[in-house]
C-alpha cells in the first residue's frame, strides 16, 4: 500500500510513500486544445516545447577532471537561469588560487558569464569551486577550466530548451496577510465551499478542520488566500494540444485507495482529489477544452507492483516513466537530484497540510504524488 513519489530534492523513489501519507502535494498534468482561446501565453511569448534564453531550463552532466588530474567531482545542476557546477580538486603540489575558463561555443556559453565564485584551499590543498554560468541558448558547449597549479577539469553541458508557460484554470494559492488581509476580506460573505468575492477577487477562507492535516495552519481561526490563474509548463506541442504540467504543488491529500490493491484505477485521489479539483479549477467551457487521454498505469518497474488497468482522464498524475522522459525536459536518472522535478507548494497546498523542505538546497520544494504504484 506505497505509491510513487518525487521528493522534495528531484529524484524519484519508486519505492514509495505510503498511501495514507497526509503531507504530499498534488501535481496535476493534463492536454489542452491548442485553438482554444481560454489559455493565456506567458510574457516570454513562447509556447509548445519551449524556446531559447536563460530561464528555469535543465542541466545534464557532471563536472570531471581530466585524467591527468587528481579530485573528485561533483555534479552540475541548471537552476534559476544559470548553471552551477560544483568541484573540488585535489593538488599536492600547489594552491590553485586562480582558476581560467573556456567555452567551445561562446553562442551557447560566452566565456565571460563564468564565474568562479569560491576558491577555499586548506592546508591539504583540497580546493572546492562554485562556478556559475548563464547559457544563451539551447544546445551541447563543452566548458574546460585551467587552474593555476596546472590541473585541467572538463565538463560537458548539454543546455536544454527552457520551461514554456501557459495559464489556464484558477485555484486559491497566495495566502493573504499582513495590510492587504483587510477587514473588508475577513467580514465577506463566504459559501460553503469557503470562497467569496471582495472588489472583484476572489477569496477562500479556510479553518483547521478544512486542512488535510493541520501540522502547517497555526493558531489563527482563520486562514486566507486568493484565488489567482494556475500557471502550468508546456512539456510538449503536438500540433493538436498542449501537454501541461502544474508549475507548483496546488494541493495536498492522501493518495488512499477505495479497495485493495490501492492502485490510479481505484484510488481516492483519482476519483475524490482530482475530480473535486477538476470541478473547482476550470469554467465549463475550460473543462471542454481539455482533452481527454488514454492513460496507462504501468506496474512499478522496480518492484513489479501492478499498476491496474488502464484509464481515461482529463487530469491525472504522472508516472515513474514520464518523469524520467527527456522528452518532457526530465532528467532521464530517477536517482538524481533534478531541478526538472523540483516543484514548490503554493501556500494553500502548504497550509493545507504538504511539507516543503527547508533546507538551503531544496527550500520551499515539497514531496509530490505520482500515479505509479509503489512497493
Amino acid at each position: 500500500n506505497f505509491a510513487a513519489v518525487v521528493n522534495s530534492d528531484g529524484s524519484v523513489s519508486s519505492g514509495g510513500r505510503t498511501v495514507e501519507e497526509d503531507s504530499t502535494a498534488l501535481v496535476p498534468v493534463l492536454h489542452i486544445n491548442l485553438s482554444s482561446a481560454l489559455w493565456s501565453m506567458t510574457d516570454d511569448g513562447t509556447s509548445g516545447e519551449g524556446g531559447d534564453g536563460g530561464t528555469d531550463g535543465e542541466y545534464v552532466s557532471n563536472f570531471g577532471m581530466a585524467s591527468s588530474a587528481e579530485g573528485t567531482v561533483g555534479t552540475s545542476l541548471r537552476i534559476s537561469g544559470s548553471l552551477l557546477l560544483c568541484a573540488t580538486a585535489v593538488s599536492f603540489d600547489k594552491e590553485i588560487d586562480k582558476i581560467t575558463w573556456t567555452s567551445s561555443d561562446s553562442a551557447i556559453i560566452d566565456p565571460s558569464s563564468i564565474q568562479c565564485s569560491k576558491i577555499e584551499s586548506t592546508y591539504s590543498r583540497a580546493t572546492s569551486l562554485l562556478i556559475t554560468a548563464v547559457p544563451k541558448k539551447a544546445g551541447i558547449v563543452t566548458v574546460t577550466g585551467r587552474a593555476s597549479n596546472g590541473q585541467t577539469a572538463v565538463c560537458e553541458v548539454m543546455v536544454e530548451k527552457p520551461w514554456s508557460y501557459v495559464y489556464f484554470g484558477s485555484y486559491p494559492q497566495t495566502e493573504v496577510t499582513g495590510d492587504a488581509l483587510t477587514s473588508a476580506i475577513m467580514d465577506a460573505s463566504y459559501d460553503g465551499d469557503g470562497d467569496a468575492w471582495v472588489d472583484g477577487i476572489k477569496y477562500r477562507r479556510i479553518s483547521k478542520s478544512d486542512t488535510n492535516n493541520s501540522d502547517y495552519f497555526g493558531d489563527s481561526q482563520y486562514r486566507y488566500f486568493k484565488w489567482e490563474r494556475i500557471k502550468w509548463r508546456v512539456l510538449q506541442n503536438d500540433g493538436s494540444t498542449l501537454f501541461l504540467m502544474a508549475d507548483k504543488g496546488l494541493d495536498c491529500r492522501e493518495y488512499s485507495g477505495l479497495v485493495s490493491p490501492k492502485n490510479w484505477v481505484n484510488c481516492d485521489l483519482r476519483y475524490y482529489g482530482l475530480n473535486a479539483f477538476y470541478g473547482r479549477a476550470f469554467s465549463s467551457s475550460e473543462q471542454e477544452a481539455i482533452v481527454a487521454q488514454d492513460v496507462e498505469n504501468w506496474n512499478n518497474p522496480d518492484y513489479g507492483t501492478s499498476g491496474g488497468i488502464d484509464t481515461r482522464d482529463k487530469i491525472y498524475l504522472f508516472s515513474i516513466a514520464e518523469v524520467k522522459n527527456p522528452k518532457y525536459g526530465f532528467c532521464e536518472s530517477a536517482s538524481t537530484n533534478s531541478v526538472s522535478r523540483r516543484v514548490q507548494a503554493s501556500d494553500y497546498a502548504h497550509v493545507r497540510g504538504a511539507f516543503i523542505d527547508d533546507g538551503n538546497s531544496y527550500k520551499g520544494d515539497n514531496y509530490w504524488w505520482l500515479r505509479s504504484p509503489g512497493v
